[in-house]
C-alpha cells in the first residue's frame, strides 16, 4: 500500500462506461451497494491504511485516521467501508473527448483519492458535510456516495471550465427518509449537468447506461430491502436487444455485464486486453444499527460454453463488519453460475 498515492496521482482514467450502484434507507438502517464494470484487471480486497497526507485533510477536526476494507484495482481504491460502517462508492461519467479537464483534475484529487481521505477521516455523513465544498469542488468529475447507518450522501461533481480554472462545479443530496432510494449508472440526473451527457456524442453508450439506470429503479420497487435480493440485482442478466445486428448487446447493457466477443475463456488478473470488460465485483454493505454486513463477490473467470451459454465463476464473501476488522483471515467461498446465451433477440 506504501505506493498507493503515487498510483492514484498518476493514473489517467479509462472509463469503461459502466458501474451500477444503489442506497436504500430503511427503518433498520442503509443498504448500499455498487456492481463495478471494468477490464478485466486483478480485484483485490484488503485492509487499507492511513496515509499521512490525509490526516488533516482539508482541515477536519476529527482524526479518525480509520483503517478501511477496499476493492483495489492497480492500487486504486474502487469501493470500501470502514470500522463505522461509513461506505464510499463511485462511479465514472462519459467523459466528453480527451480534454485533460474532463479525466483527470490538473490539481485537487483523483476519486480514488477522495473515497480514501472520505474513508480515513470521517465515521458519518453529518461529519462530511461541512467539508461537501472543499472536497467536492476539488474532485474528479465523477459521481460519489456516502452511507451511514442513518443517512446517503449523493454527489455529482461536473467539468471544470477551463484546464487554467480548475474548480468543478457539483450538486449534492441527502436520503435520510425511510424508503428514499438512489439510482446510478454512468449518466448525469441532476437538472443542471443533464446537458453534460451529450458531450460524448455516443447514443450507443448513454443509451446502454441510461437502460442499466431504468433496469435497477424497476428491480428496486419490487425488491424486498434485504441484502439477499438486492445483492443478487448486481447479478441480473435481463435485457432486450436494441442495437440491430448486434446479438450480444444485451450482454453489455444488462446490469450484470458479459460481453467478452469471440473470447472462450478470460481468467480474471491473467487476462490483458483494453477493449474487453464486464463486471469484476459488487459489493453490498447492509448498515443496520445493530449489524453491519460486508457481501462482496470478486469475478474470477468467464467460459463461454459450445452452445454459446457463459459459466461464470466468482468467489463470494459474506461477513460481518466487526468479525472483518477482527480477524486476521477472510473466507471465501467459491461459486458459479451459467448465463444463457441471447436467445430470441432476449438476455435472460
Amino acid at each position: 500500500m506504501k505506493n498507493i498515492l503515487y498510483v492514484l496521482m498518476c493514473l489517467l482514467f479509462i472509463n469503461g462506461y459502466a458501474c451500477t450502484s444503489f442506497g436504500v434507507v430503511t427503518k433498520s438502517g442503509t443498504i448500499i451497494g455498487k456492481n463495478r464494470d471494468y477490464y478485466y484487471d486483478k480485484q483485490v480486497f484488503d485492509l487499507v491504511y492511513p496515509n499521512k497526507q490525509f490526516t488533516e485533510w482539508f482541515g477536519n477536526s476529527f482524526k479518525h485516521n480509520n483503517k478501511f476494507y477496499a476493492v483495489l484495482s492497480n492500487n486504486d481504491v474502487k469501493m470500501g467501508v470502514n470500522q463505522y460502517g461509513l461506505t464510499a462508492i463511485e462511479e465514472d461519467p462519459l467523459y466528453p473527448g480527451l480534454n485533460r479537464r474532463y479525466i483527470q483534475p490538473m490539481n485537487g484529487y483523483s476519486e480514488g483519492m477522495v473515497l480514501y481521505g472520505i474513508l480515513q477521516n470521517f465515521a458519518t455523513v453529518d461529519e462530511i458535510i461541512p467539508y461537501i465544498k472543499n472536497i467536492f469542488s476539488s474532485a474528479a468529475p465523477n459521481f460519489y456516495q456516502i452511507a451511514d447507518k442513518k443517512k446517503i450522501l449523493v454527489v455529482e461533481v461536473g467539468f471544470a471550465e477551463s484546464d487554467l480554472n480548475t474548480t468543478r462545479p457539483y450538486v449534492y443530496d441527502i436520503i435520510n427518509s425511510e424508503d428514499g432510494i438512489f439510482v446510478h449508472t454512468n449518466t448525469y440526473t441532476s437538472t443542471k449537468f443533464l446537458p453534460l451527457n451529450k458531450l460524448k456524442g455516443n447514443s450507443d453508450i448513454e443509451k446502454g447506461s441510461n437502460y442499466r439506470l431504468n433496469n435497477m429503479t424497476q428491480l428496486l420497487k419490487h425488491t424486498k430491502y434485504n441484502e439477499v435480493s438486492l445483492f443478487d440485482l448486481f447479478m441480473n442478466t435481463k435485457s432486450s436487444l436494441s442495437k440491430v445486428g448486434d446479438k450480444n448487446w444485451c450482454q453489455n447493457t444488462s446490469i450484470f455485464r458479459s460481453y467478452i466477443h469471440e473470447t472462450n475463456h478470460i481468467k480474471v488478473g491473467d487476462f490483458e486486453n483494453d477493449k474487453l470488460f464486464g463486471t469484476v465485483s459488487n459489493l453490498l454493505i447492509t448498515n443496520f444499527k445493530d449489524n453491519t454486513r460486508v457481501n462482496l463477490r470478486v469475478l474470477d473467470s468467464l467460459d463461454t460454453l459450445e452452445n454459446g451459454d457463459q459459466k461464470i465463476v466468482y468467489e463470494e464473501l459474506n461477513v460481518a463488519l466487526n468479525t472483518l476488522f477482527t480477524k486476521k483471515s477472510m473466507k471465501f467461498t467459491r461459486k458459479f453460475f451459467v448465463r444463457k446465451a441471447p436467445q430470441n433477440n432476449i438476455c435472460i
